[in-house]
């Protein structure tokens, strides 16, 4: 029972890290995104 539990919270734990560093990726990375398209626009 023990293993099972454990296993199940590290399961979890790594989907939780993994969507948060998804997300902090993606919101750190959105300016870079929005000034590229903002300076594409820009040459057009």
């Amino acid at each position: 029972v023990v293993q099972i539990v454990l296993g199940v919270l590290s399961g979890v734990l790594g989907g939780l890290l993994y969507i948060y560093q998804f997300s902090h990726i993606r919101t750190t990375g959105a300016p870079i995104w929005t000034g590229v398209v903002s300076g594409g626009l820009d040459d057009c």
